[in-house]
């Protein structure tokens, strides 16, 4: 219902009738007076224009009661107009010329017959479409920056259109990277920054451009590989005016293990000033931290600097001025510390403040927090602003006493929001506008913490919102999630600069009851990690939830003990003996060629199989297709119930699992107790080829191997390194076997075939190596021989100094490293008939070698008998292995007879 309408006068079913008619948009009920007379046409009777431009065709229809306009393109009749005696055309725009009918129809009182013309349409294209390329350098340090710009070729033929303004979408995929995006004009094409890289691996950059016609894109893969060394720690800039104030915690630097108290100001004149630090170990007595620092104010000016250790040790500044002597205090800041600072955001996990936990009314020293109203203190569990939330509680606790380190985390997370509420504001990251208020607040509070530079790792748990379609995108939201997060993490590097790492919780399946596409959303989770270097994930599987949506204490218990290791070892020098990460999903490809086996590799030990877990998968999301399952290591296969054709499979689907009351003892388990992350709709690839093998040949290599389980082409990749990386030479639709015919004699080849079906592509097989060779080239190198290759192996080469150079000792079967003359040719006379013979070896037949008899009554004048492959007229052949026999009968010679064997080649 779109109207009401309250109204004192009864009103009739066909008033009703007609009001409502009335508002349609054709106005099916209403329309133009009847024209008087008797004629039907139009004007034009046929229409011909440009894209872009707009004409009018004009109808008569005297007599008519009603008349109708409608497009007929493309076997569809649309409804333009009705009523009217007059409709406007526009071209829109168009790739290619187009035509189609527009027909005027005219309805007729009774008995006259309605009547109807067609009026043709072409629309001529005349508006070209952007012709693009990006530039940018093909790799990337992902520091450095660097900029993509479309090379747009017709750009002047756009301009001279009048449609050279184009709308830009630019998009990143691949890793993780700081972009901006460059606003573009008529003149001037739009392009794209990149600042910072967080991962490394094959980046695509993609640019849609369109100027009112076509979508036109293209792509450019950039290879980024950030430096080996870390990072160095980024020193922020203090205010001019910056002090410390009570129970401040500064950040230390972990290269230092020293954070820095800045004591700043204006207005002190000339007389001189001091700075004292005095230091409390846990325990124990206060006493002069390090010498008193002292300057004279420059135009009233005077900036301190003093660097303290990280520890259990609390802190007191004493600043005052100095005369002669005599040093007097005038401010006196108390309790400060120095550790690690991180971050919790996310949604109402992340707050962990939404259970049944009391507030813990104890504090640490040693565990802070900034609120944005209250300042700096000692951090909650809940309910305050200085609230870490029950997990982040006992995490900082954790940690604190471990490590002796002071901790301060600020929890920025809001329950029931969703990722896109988290993004900063485009126009500056403290403005919180409408729709930036978390964010803002956040970064706020940092930078009123004097923290920016001083966070270490974020940790994120957040997605439980995020399940069902309710963001602004107007589709699911897991569509977006990755796109949101990796500029939410942009945004944080930015901001935050020293941040290290990033720790993110998959979320329960089915959390909070959201059943819709929580099993996508974890898997957009799971598949994060891989656009990052610097990124760590955690299950939260096997914890057992407190209700439906939150956990108990022993759960956030849980969260604490799965998260803290991965942590310790990545900033404390943690070094277990087992694994603390999830189990993750590597790779999944039917591993028989029946296709009634599936192989799941892990990135690690797999716990012994629990016939249960059997139910937790489905192919192509139908369930009961697993009969059962084994482990061995990192690789788990499952027998399936019959031969499938899925293309799919999906570990644990949250409806089911909710329905089921989330049967714990079911999981898959890594060795080291913790659960796998689950997986959703991921590609079932074939098997990885097996068996390859290469045979050199000359300019060629022949390959062959094992079919791949599932496969329906293959990969055939070549290198000239020993694993790689390798190029793509070449494909097959389903055979098994491969020529390289494009390979150079000499050049040793390494090469590794992948699978490939719909799904996807397998991994690499086994790499297998040939050094394709001319039939000589093999010979010379054969270490048998005891040539030397590029010394004594040339064609012309006599190592053995015997007279017979290296391509006749390959010709006739000889030794080049044993003088022999046996092996020459023999010139025999039977009766009146000469005779001349020789024994050639298999290898040098044509077309490995050209040989002739060439024979003469001098040196200079010589005739000709080409030596064939098999015996014909003059050349009688023996066929025989390794040699054949040739005799050659030779005319009779006169006084003096000369023959000679001749070979060409290699």
């Amino acid at each position: 219902m779109d109207e009401v309408r309250i109204s004192q006068a009864a009103r009739s079913a066909n008033w009703v009738k007609l009001e409502y008619e009335n508002q349609k948009a054709l106005q099916t009920l209403v329309g133009n007076f009847v024209q008087p007379g008797t004629t039907f046409a139009v004007t034009p009777t046929s229409v011909n224009f440009l894209e872009g431009t707009t004409t009018t065709i004009t109808g008569q229809a005297s007599g008519a009661q009603k008349v109708y306009w409608t497009e007929k393109r493309n076997g569809v009749d649309t409804l333009l107009a009705t009523d009217t005696f007059s409709l406007p055309v526009t071209a829109g725009r168009v790739t290619g010329n187009q035509s189609y009918v527009i027909q005027f129809k005219a309805i007729y009182p009774s008995p006259a017959p309605n009547q109807t013309v067609d009026i043709p349409i072409t629309i001529t294209e005349d508006l070209p479409d952007p012709v693009f390329t990006l530039t940018g350098p093909s790799s990337w340090d992902g520091r450095q920056t660097i900029t993509i710009t479309p090379d747009i070729s017709n750009l002047a033929t756009l301009q001279a259109k009048n449609v050279a303004n184009s709308t830009y979408n630019w998009s990143v995929t691949g890793v993780a990277a700081t972009k901006t995006i460059n606003a573009a004009t008529p003149t001037v094409p739009g392009s794209l920054t990149l600042t910072r890289s967080q991962g490394d691996g094959p980046m695509t950059v993609t640019l849609v451009l369109s100027n009112g016609g076509s979508l036109v894109s293209n792509t450019k893969t950039i290879t980024v590989q950030q430096p080996a060394t870390p990072d160095a720690w980024v020193q922020r800039t203090p205010g001019a005016n910056e002090k410390p104030v009570t129970k401040q915690f500064f950040a230390r630097d972990p290269n230092t293990n020293n954070g820095t108290i800045f004591y700043n100001g204006t207005g002190a004149g000339t007389t001189s000033v001091y700075l004292k630090v005095f230091a409390k170990p846990n325990g124990g007595t206060e006493t002069p931290y390090g010498a008193t620092h002292r300057l004279t104010p420059v135009a009233g000016a005077y900036a301190f600097a003093v660097p303290i250790a990280a520890g259990l040790v609390t802190y007191k500044v004493e600043f005052g001025t100095t005369t002669g002597s005599t040093d007097t205090p005038t401010h006196t800041v108390t309790d400060l510390v120095c550790g690690d600072a991180y971050l919790i955001e996310g949604q109402s996990n992340a707050l962990a403040t939404d259970n049944a936990v009391p507030a813990d009314t104890n504090t640490s020293p040693w565990i802070r927090s900034y609120g944005s109203t209250l300042g700096w203190g000692y951090a909650t569990n809940k309910d305050s602003e200085l609230q870490l939330g029950v997990w982040g509680w006992i995490w900082a606790e954790y940690l604190s006493a471990t490590y002796s380190m002071p901790v301060c985390i600020i929890n920025g997370a809001v329950g029931g929001t969703r990722i896109d509420q988290h993004q900063p504001n485009p126009a500056g990251h403290a403005l919180p506008g409408s729709l930036y208020s978390i964010y803002a607040t956040l970064y706020n509070r940092i930078v009123g913490a004097n923290l920016t530079h001083g966070i270490r790792g974020v940790l994120w748990h957040q997605g439980e919102q995020d399940q069902g379609s309710g963001g602004p995108d107007g589709d699911y939201n897991y569509k977006f999630y990755q796109q949101y997060f990796m500029d939410m993490s942009a945004a944080w590097k930015q901001d935050f600069p020293n941040i290290q790492k990033y720790y993110i919780f998959q979320i329960w399946p089915a959390a909070c009851g959201d059943t819709f596409r929580n099993d996508q959303l974890r898997e957009v989770q799971r598949t994060l990690p891989d656009l990052y270097s610097n990124m760590r994930i955690m299950s939260t599987l096997g914890i057992v939830p407190g209700s439906s949506c939150h956990y108990d204490l022993a759960g956030y218990q849980k969260f604490s003990d799965l998260i803290s290791p991965l942590v310790e070892q990545d900033f404390y020098g943690y070094s277990p003996a087992t694994v603390f990460s999830a189990p993750n999903l590597k790779k999944a490809c039917y591993s028989t060629t029946a296709r009634n086996e599936i192989t799941l590799e892990f990135d690690q030990n797999i716990a012994p199989w629990i016939a249960a877990t059997n139910g937790l998968f489905f192919l192509d999301r139908l369930a009961g297709k697993v009969a059962s399952g084994s482990v061995t290591g990192k690789v788990v296969k499952l027998t399936l119930t019959a031969a499938s054709t899925a293309k799919t499979i999906t570990y644990l689907q949250g409806a089911d699992w909710a329905a089921a009351g989330s049967v714990q003892g079911s999981l898959i388990y890594g060795s080291n107790g913790i659960a796998a992350l689950t997986f959703a709709e991921v590609p079932l690839t074939p098997a990885a080829p097996t068996g390859l093998g290469a045979t050199p040949g000359v300019s060629q290599v022949a390959l062959t191997w094992t079919a791949a389980a599932g496969a329906t082409g293959y990969n055939i990749k070549r290198s000239t390194t020993g694993g790689g990386p390798y190029a793509v030479i070449g494909t097959t639709a389903g055979t098994t076997s491969y020529t390289d015919s494009a390979a150079t004699n000499g050049t040793t080849y390494c090469y590794v075939v992948s699978a490939s079906n719909t799904a996807g592509e397998s991994a690499d097989s086994n790499q297998a190596s040939a050094t394709p060779n001319t039939p000589y080239g093999a010979w010379a190198a054969d270490s048998a021989l005891g040539l030397t290759t590029g010394v004594n192996d040339g064609p012309l080469d006599n190592p053995d100094h015997d007279g017979i150079s290296n391509v006749l000792e390959f010709v006739l079967g000889g030794a080049p490293m044993v003088p022999s003359q046996t092996i020459l040719p023999k010139l025999t006379r039977t009766g009146s008939s000469w005779f001349y013979e020789y024994d050639r070896s298999d290898l040098s037949q044509p077309p490995a070698t050209t040989q002739e008899v060439e024979y003469g009554n001098n040196l200079t004048g010589w005739a000709s008998i080409p030596i064939p492959l098999t015996g014909a007229g003059s050349v009688a052949i023996t066929a025989g292995s390794p040699t054949d026999h040739v005799k050659v009968t030779i005319p009779a010679p006169g006084t003096n007879g000369f023959v000679r064997l001749k070979v060409t080649g290699p």
